[in-house]
């Protein structure tokens, strides 16, 4: 496995889901001919559901560790500013007092990272307290309020650790069952194109539809668009829910296919983004959808969510 997400085996999270809903879908459609004895047709319905589940967790964990992130990110900035203003307005004020100046040659606030802005606050603090205490170096900026703040940003810092540990986890999972559901997907094509040679009309399906290599994005391309979810809303009409990516696409689609009616994905509609409602078909129709990310530098496709329109 070579990361927590994003890119395993050589193949994108993306790739997968794509792969093993088209493995599902065309085992679905041999099932009267042909079922593999390792995985029935709800065996894969399943597995397409946990994939869609667990990266469903691990996208949510992933938000809460964000925001967690950002708080404690937050606070150390402020606790820098402070320091560098504290450090600077000391300089000034014991600027004659030669032992002071010595004390103070030695502390620093350059910053450069969590732990460095923490360590560094946390020295000015000390010295702060030794040499007046009840100094306020600028308007607000009191030692109970700074080591308050400091001691805000330790907090934080564990809340930080714990979701981004908790994340970890729901990655890892994914990654690993994203693993197996490739091994499977390509022990199956192993098997389903044995059983039905190419010039069958089985075989064919199983090739044109099946994908068996990723090929990653050019450089520059952008991130996929999520496609969160879709809702059926009646009438034909659904409801498509975005997250995150496409930051630095020129081009965002919405993309769908009828199944059994359209071609390919030949439908398709101008991303609006958190989510937007398009005329998908007709009651009974199941149509599957994904979104498309275009720049210059090439395009990307979001995994695939279908529903059947009622």
């Amino acid at each position: 496995m070579q990361s927590v997400k994003g890119v395993i085996m050589g193949s994108s999270l993306e790739f997968i889901e794509a792969r093993l809903q088209a493995t599902r879908d065309a085992q679905t459609e041999i099932a009267t001919t042909w079922v593999w004895e390792e995985q029935t047709v709800v065996q894969w319905d399943t597995r397409v559901t946990d994939f869609t589940a667990k990266k469903a967790a691990s996208d949510t964990q992933e938000g809460v560790m964000l925001n967690k992130r950002a708080l404690f990110e937050g606070t150390v900035v402020q606790i820098h500013d402070l320091t560098v203003d504290g450090v600077k307005m000391a300089r000034i004020k014991w600027r004659k007092d030669e032992p002071r100046k010595a004390i103070l040659a030695t502390v620093h606030a350059d910053g450069g990272g969590r732990d460095t802005v923490q360590k560094e606050a946390r020295a000015w603090a000390a010295v702060w307290s030794s040499f007046d205490a009840a100094w306020v170096p600028t308007p607000g900026n009191t030692l109970a309020a700074f080591n308050t703040l400091v001691a805000l940003s330790e907090t934080q810092e564990n809340a930080f650790n714990l979701e981004h540990t908790k994340w970890r986890e729901k990655a890892e999972e994914l990654n690993d069952f994203a693993e197996t559901c490739e091994e499977l997907c390509v022990a199956w094509y192993g098997a389903a194109t044995t059983v039905f040679p190419e010039g069958t009309p089985q075989g064919d399906m199983i090739r044109s539809t099946v994908p068996t290599s990723y090929n990653p994005p050019p450089a520059g391309a952008p991130n996929p668009l999520e496609l969160t979810s879709v809702e059926d809303l009646g009438g034909g009409q659904v409801r498509a829910n975005y997250g995150a990516g496409g930051e630095t696409a020129t081009e965002l689609q919405l993309q769908w296919e009828v199944v059994g009616v359209d071609p390919g994905y030949t439908n398709s509609a101008v991303v609006v983004r958190p989510q937007q409602t398009v005329a998908a078909g007709v009651a009974g129709n199941l149509v599957r959808f994904r979104t498309r990310a275009a720049n210059a530098s090439g395009e990307v496709f979001s995994g695939v969510r279908e529903l059947t329109l009622g």
